[in-house]
């Protein structure tokens, strides 16, 4: 399968996978629904003053394998795609960062020159 990037083994989960789709159909962001409130600072989740609001992919992927795993912050750091972390069980969340409002999650921005579009070849 030419557009498999991935090696397929048991650290891969459905956050890597859910970034390998939004890169392939082009999503401009990314939301990664967890049990938890986002990224937390030495995965510190019941100290709400250790929830990192924003970091960038590359930081992301530096933390390793946190309430998302490694393997998808570093797609995300290596195609330049943006998201968010955030707790499934509140979907008004959802509702409101799609809506542009904020919410209590941690936003990921896109790392590196390419961006989204251009590290799909698109000019």
């Amino acid at each position: 399968f030419a557009m498999d990037p991935v090696d397929w083994t048991w650290k891969i989960t459905s956050d890597a996978i859910a970034a390998w789709v939004a890169w392939v159909t082009h999503t401009p962001r990314l939301a990664i629904l967890t049990d938890v409130d986002g990224v937390f600072r030495n995965a510190q989740t019941d100290n709400p003053s250790a929830l990192i609001s924003d970091i960038s992919a590359d930081d992301l992927l530096a933390l390793g394998h946190t309430s998302i795993d490694a393997c998808a912050a570093a797609f995300m750091a290596r195609r330049g795609i943006s998201g968010v972390v955030m707790n499934g069980a509140h979907p008004g969340r959802l509702r409101d960062w799609l809506d542009g409002r904020p919410v209590r999650a941690t936003n990921i921005t896109a790392s590196g020159p390419a961006g989204l579009s251009l590290a799909r070849g698109a000019a």
